[in-house]
């Protein structure tokens, strides 16, 4: 029989992720990065919370291990992007250190990812934050 039981789709090993808010800011940035370097995208609105989005990527990451399979949360502060104008928020009183660039914020949590960790902050100023309101009790 020439025919193999189970096909391969076209590029089927290349390697695949999953993006949401492919449309805009970082989630457009991530889409047009991660496809000139030859991954398949598979894109999604993002219309959930993001409570529910940090426990679906935890319990995703944990269902997952020794698949293959990453899953990664990005919590990526203040970024410029179109979301805080679409939204009515003005952000002009915050300095300027709290606002990473896309690309800086691409790059740190592709470094996280590389790391193999779930949450990432990437930043110096979020991560010091995120540190010290830890500490709080």
């Amino acid at each position: 029989m020439s025919e193999h039981p189970h096909p391969r789709m076209p590029g089927a090993t290349r390697p695949v992720v999953l993006i949401t808010g492919p449309a805009s800011g970082i989630g457009r940035r991530y889409a047009t990065r991660l496809a000139s370097l030859g991954y398949d995208l598979v894109l999604a609105a993002r219309d959930e919370r993001r409570r529910t989005a940090l426990s679906f990527t935890e319990g995703l990451a944990g269902g997952s291990a020794g698949t293959g399979v990453r899953a990664r949360a990005l919590c990526s502060g203040f970024v410029r992007t179109e979301f805080h104008q679409r939204a009515g928020i003005q952000m002009s009183s915050l300095p300027e250190a709290l606002w990473p660039s896309v690309d800086q914020v691409v790059a740190g949590s592709r470094r996280d990812l590389e790391k193999g960790r779930v949450l990432s902050v990437p930043g110096m100023q979020y991560k010091a934050l995120t540190t010290l309101a830890g500490a709080i009790p």
